[in-house]
């Protein structure tokens, strides 16, 4: 909910752990900033339809959300309660607009939003046929819509064989996060109160059972900058071990691709020989799944 906010402070405020050019990336990265003409011209379909947006499933609302408003603002105006709910919708909408325009950071808007509206139906319960029908016609449109919003879910995430019972939610987690399937490797077993795993490239380390990092593409990154002050294998090692780091995943395909889009790895994109020479001063992988792989750092004295 505070996500749009959040962000703004970063520069207003100190703020440590961020990469040269690490504000501004994620500025274009979520869309941030004052809309220009262009977000003017593409807020109709990526609330409405029929676009996504490649980073959630997309519309963000639906076409019901259009009945919804026109009921909630007609319930604003019969009730001061309903007003202030559809003010404070609007306001967050307003922030959302000029701020960070994510979808999810629409979350908190389709709350008031849907207060406000239900807030309708309660008044129109009590008043003529025709408003109650006008409030059953507005419930009626959200559940025609609902098979809609699931398949668009469903569509983007894979993850509805889970809803439906036709997947065991660990194999769902496995197949769509193959870093899952290092971890969880048969060779291995892990102590959480010694290892600790660095990940570079790779950033989703949900349900990795032991400490971890997992830097975005706009922080800094440990081994980048221990590689950028020293390539002798030795000093990297105990520069990471120092730090308690027991274990580096890497995926090499994402280090490419970010490092051409963020500025956190951008180093390896100028010197790729650097990583690839560090890389090879590391034991075999302890597991591996194409160009992933999981190595155990050295300890050094």
């Amino acid at each position: 909910v505070g996500n749009p906010l959040a962000p703004l402070f970063a520069s207003w405020l100190p703020v440590d752990g961020l990469a040269p050019g690490g504000t501004l990336a994620f500025a274009r990265d979520a869309r941030g900033g004052l809309p220009g003409i262009a977000d003017v011209r593409a807020l109709g379909p990526r609330l409405l339809g029929p676009t996504e947006s490649g980073l959630y499933p997309g519309p963000a609302w639906g076409w019901p959300v259009v009945a919804w408003f026109g009921l909630a603002a007609v319930g604003a105006w019969m009730d001061r309660r309903v007003r202030q709910i559809v003010g404070v919708a609007a306001g967050l909408f307003a922030i959302w607009f000029v701020t960070f325009r994510w979808e999810r950071f629409l979350i908190a808007t389709t709350f008031f939003a849907c207060l406000a509206f239900a807030g309708t139906v309660g008044l129109a319960v009590g008043r003529t046929r025709a408003w109650r029908l006008l409030a059953a016609l507005g419930l009626l449109a959200g559940v025609a819509y609902t098979p809609s919003s699931f398949t668009s879910i469903a569509r983007f995430s894979g993850g509805h064989a889970v809803f439906l019972g036709r997947e065991d939610p660990d194999a769902f987690v496995r197949r769509s996060l193959p870093q899952q399937r290092l971890v969880e490797h048969d060779s291995l077993s892990w102590d959480p109160a010694t290892d600790r795993i660095l990940l570079l490239g790779e950033m989703r380390h949900h349900r990795i059972p032991v400490p971890r990092a997992a830097p975005t593409g706009f922080n800094t990154h440990t081994l980048v900058e221990d590689l950028r002050r020293s390539v002798a294998a030795e000093t990297v090692h105990r520069a990471l071990g120092r730090r308690g780091f027991t274990h580096l995943l890497i995926d090499r395909d994402w280090v490419e691709r970010s490092a051409r889009q963020y500025p956190s790895l951008r180093d390896l994109l100028e010197e790729p020989g650097k990583l690839a020479a560090y890389l090879d001063s590391l034991p075999p992988p302890l597991a591996a799944d194409g160009r992933r792989a999981l190595y155990r750092i050295p300890e050094t004295p």
